[in-house]
């Protein structure tokens, strides 16, 4: 500290110099005096004791007087320095001092508590007794989401949840009366966002320089810690809800072992409300009972080297066996075992009704499988999304392929390219329409054979909603049938077109007939009118005759042409109503009826129909008149005409009291020109072409026609209509 000053003369012959030289001796605080020249004239002992300088080393070391403030002398050595000049001698300076090192000490353990509280991951705060904050850090303030300000002046009561307040209060008026408290609390602050924060807090109580108190506390955040414990006992809640509500009998053990570790019984930990069930007992009853002691027969089986087995591998087992226990023989059980620390948990089902059922199943299988080989038709199942399951050996016979080939999507091969888009387009509105598929449609085999079959399936089985489970069909091989039809369908064709070229042919002669009969009964008048004198009665009998027989030959042409029109004319059709056609044939035949004294009525209503008025109008006519023809004269005709509702028709039923139909001469009866045999009719010169008429409207109408008779009994004609749709 600079080069050392000579020792300054000292005037000890003044007694107030000896006094005040005696009096800095004895201060606490160590004294440098220092002359105008800087030299040292004055250092005491508690300079020396301070600074552990003797004055020699002072100096060397203090050549000048300080500034007032904080020195470091030494490494580590502090003193607190103030200057002052004496009245008497204003250029001596006096320097007082006292040792700074501890409070250097304190103050760099202040500013690093300082930093370390600020810095700090948890909350901590200062808090006064009455609970305000006074001081808190960063990590607090993110904690509750105030900022530093909001929080002073404000006491730990504002933020905290109000359950946990009284508490708080209690332990911190606790605290400040020095009670030792547990160091650790869990609580609850209500975050500024309206949020609850769990934390934990630990408190101290620390005093000023002065004695004063204040509370020093720090917080962790245990919000996630919080969460993850509720959601674990909200999971052991539900677990628990599980376990008693399951149908499966639940059980905990804890292995029991002998001074060799070896596992001697179990204890019975725990159980659900059904594992009770299962045993017989309550769960007072079966709680820290020796499994094997409360369940001697338990030994005799296996269960024990299985429970020790999974107990010492740590795999779980899951299986099924036939109960061995004496008394319960014969029931199936299914239980999964589960090692836990020393023990393990075991849920048992009673399975023997399923285990039946499967029993059943196979039988049944097996049945159907036998069934199915000898069919003779292809059988097919298929699972929901219709993939193949199992065809049987017909199937695969028609398809050409093997099982193996068949089998998944793979059964798709067999269907014929240009019908796959149909088969499959008709399936899956089957499958959405909940109804059963039923198709016609080509099989092509692998070498080329095309083959018509005609398949249906219908769902089979059930789940829980109601859903099928899979689809059973068959397979028929209609090819035959289908050449038979297309054959068939050649030969309509054909005979449509005979049966146009045979009207044709009717109409052409018929037409060309009718002017040569005009002629004929011209003439024939003529010679009644002008020769009636000439002719003797032969003569005139030939005349009659031959105008008798043009008149006849006239009406079978009239009859004909009608014959050759239904179906290709006037076949416009409407709603009719049968009861007012009747009526109308019935007006038209008055004279007829009246001179027979016939009966005729109608029982009940006749339908609406949608046919063509003048064709049911034929139908009706020849029919009423073919029931007066064949009434022997001897007695009056009984005609009635009813209906019957079917299914998708009406049948019209004309019944009278006729001679009858012979078996033998029924279904030759609608042909043309077929009459019954002379003697049957009141009327021979019938030209037989009536009930002709009436099988052509029929059946022109979409219906059929038939008659019923037994011998004298009388005859019964049936036709159906269509019903009107909607009707």
């Amino acid at each position: 500290m600079g080069t050392p000053a000579a020792p300054a003369s000292t005037n000890r012959s003044s007694p107030t110099a000896a006094w005040a030289q005696e009096l800095v001796q004895h201060l606490r605080e160590g004294v440098a005096v220092h002359d105008a020249d800087g030299r040292l004239v004055e250092w005491n002992a508690a300079a020396t004791t301070i600074t552990g300088w003797t004055r020699a080393e002072a100096a060397e070391r203090f050549p000048r007087a300080l500034p007032d403030g904080l020195h470091e002398i030494e490494p580590g050595r502090w003193i607190d320095t103030r200057c002052l000049t004496l009245d008497g001698d204003p250029a001596r300076v006096v320097s007082l001092f006292d040792d700074a090192s501890a409070l250097i000490v304190l103050r760099e353990s202040e500013a690093r508590w300082r930093a370390a509280f600020e810095a700090s991951a948890v909350g901590m705060a200062l808090l006064s007794p009455a609970g305000r904050f006074t001081r808190v850090n960063p990590a607090l303030c993110a904690l509750v989401g105030y900022s530093a300000q909001e929080l002073h002046g404000r006491t730990f009561a504002d933020i905290t949840h109000p359950d946990d307040v009284a508490l708080d209060r209690e332990r911190a008026a606790r605290l400040l009366q020095g009670e030792m408290l547990t160091p650790d609390r869990e609580k609850r602050y209500i975050h500024r966002a309206g949020h609850v924060v769990w934390v934990t807090v630990a408190a101290a109580v620390v005093r000023d320089e002065r004695g004063e108190p204040s509370i020093v506390a720090q917080l962790i955040d245990i919000t996630a810690r919080k969460r993850v414990e509720a959601a674990l006992l909200a999971s052991e809640a539900r677990f628990r809800a599980a376990v008693e509500g399951s149908l499966d009998a639940f059980f905990i053990f804890g292995a029991l072992r002998d001074a060799t570790s070896e596992i001697v019984d179990y204890e019975i930990l725990d159980m659900n409300t059904r594992g009770c069930e299962t045993l017989g007992l309550t769960r007072a009853e079966l709680l820290g009972q020796r499994l094997f002691e409360r369940f001697p027969l338990m030994r005799a089986t296996d269960l024990p080297q299985k429970y020790a087995r999974v107990i010492a591998t740590r795999q779980p087992l899951d299986e099924e066996f036939n109960n061995p226990m004496p008394g319960v023989a014969g029931r199936w059980l299914q239980h999964q075992l589960v090692p836990l620390a020393d023990g393990l948990a075991i849920t048992t089902r009673d399975i023997t009704a399923r285990k039946l059922a499967e029993a059943t199943t196979r039988a049944s299988e097996e049945r159907f499988r036998a069934l199915s080989a000898s069919a003779p038709v292809g059988i097919y199942l298929t699972d929901v999304q219709g993939l193949c399951l199992y065809v049987n050996a017909r199937w695969q016979e028609i398809a050409g392929l093997t099982l193996a080939e068949s089998l998944g999507a793979d059964w798709a091969r067999a269907i014929h390219p240009d019908d796959s888009a149909a088969v499959f387009a008709a399936w899956q509105a089957a499958v959405a329409e909940e109804r059963e598929f039923l198709l016609e449609y080509r099989f092509r085999t692998p070498d080329g054979v095309v083959r018509w079959v005609r398949s249906r399936a219908a769902a089979i089985g059930s789940t829980a909603s109601g859903a099928p489970t899979g689809y059973v069909g068959t397979v028929e091989d209609i090819s035959e049938q289908r050449h038979a039809e297309e054959a068939l369908t050649i030969f309509a064709a054909q005979l449509e077109v005979k049966t146009r070229e045979q009207e044709a042919f009717i109409y052409t002669v018929a037409h060309d007939l009718r002017s040569p009969l005009v002629s004929i009964h011209g003439l024939a008048g003529l010679l009644a009118e002008d020769y009636a004198g000439q002719l003797d009665e032969d003569g005139q009998h030939f005349i009659n005759r031959i105008v008798l027989n043009v008149a006849r030959m006239n009406a079978l042409l009239d009859d004909l042409l009608t014959l050759s029109r239904i179906g290709s004319v006037d076949c416009e059709r409407e709603l009719v109503d049968l009861n007012e056609i009747w009526q109308v044939v019935a007006e038209q035949l008055e004279q007829q009826l009246a001179a027979r004294g016939a009966d005729v009525a109608i029982e009940g209503r006749l339908p609406v129909v949608t046919a063509n008025p003048t064709r049911m109008t034929q139908v009706f006519q020849n029919l009423l008149d073919n029931a007066l023809s064949y009434t022997p004269a001897e007695r009056a005709p009984v005609v009635r005409v009813r209906a019957s509702e079917h299914p998708g028709h009406w049948e019209l039923i004309v019944s009278d009291q006729g001679v009858g139909v012979p078996p033998a001469f029924r279904r030759k009866l609608f042909e043309i020109f077929q009459r019954l045999p002379e003697g049957k009719t009141l009327h021979p010169d019938g030209n037989g072409v009536g009930l002709a008429v009436v099988k052509r409207v029929i059946e022109t109408h979409g219906g059929e026609l038939w008659v019923e008779s037994a011998p004298g009994g009388g005859a019964e004609f049936h036709c159906t209509l269509p019903k009107v749709a909607g009707g």
